[in-house]
Parts: C-alpha cells; structure tokens; sequence
C-alpha cells in the first residue's frame, strides 16, 4: 500500500477448540506489521489485524475465519498465531490472498 494505491488481503483459516474448554478460551491472529527475526520484536509490533475466534464446538468441528486487511508499503507482514485455553486447540488451512 503507498499513498497511491491501496493493496487488500485476506488472511483466511479455520479452527476448533474442545468444547471441554474454559468460557473465554480463544485462538487469536494477527497481521504484523513487518517481518521479524526476533519473536521479542514481534511481541512490539504494529498490528495491522486482529481476529479473535472463540466458539467451543469440538475438536472435530472447525469454523472458518476469513479478515480483512490492508498491507504496509513494503509487502513484508507476519502472521503472529497465539492460543489462550484450558484445553486442547487447532488450527488448520491458514492461506492469504488478494481481496478479490
């Protein structure tokens, strides 16, 4: 994305959480801004998006996210994949593609 032009993404992927989970359980996504060497620096980073998934249907029962987000000038983003649960969570198919 320049002044320009603006260049729209999709950061797409599915998940299942035990239904045995806690309320409040969650599998968190984010776009970071810039690509990192450091998971520290990663940590620090501007966030370009959020997703927050936190249905309890089941470890055989996935659900598809799909987001929207706009890249930084420099193409370089990072996919930053973080669980908060008391049981076992699953992530699966995660692609990226142009907003059509």
């Amino acid at each position: 994305t320049t002044a320009d032009r603006t260049v729209r993404y999709i950061i797409e992927y599915e998940y299942a959480i035990k239904a045995a989970a806690a309320a409040g359980s969650n599998i968190t996504v984010q776009i970071l801004d810039g690509h990192f060497d450091d998971g520290k620096d990663a940590l620090a980073a501007n966030v370009l998006v959020t997703s927050v998934a936190n249905e309890l249907l089941g470890k055989g029962v996935f659900t598809t996210v799909k987001k929207e987000f706009t890249s930084n000038a420099s193409g370089l983003v990072s996919i930053w994949i973080s669980g908060e649960t008391t049981q076992d969570a699953y992530i699966d198919n995660v692609k990226v593609y142009p907003k059509p």
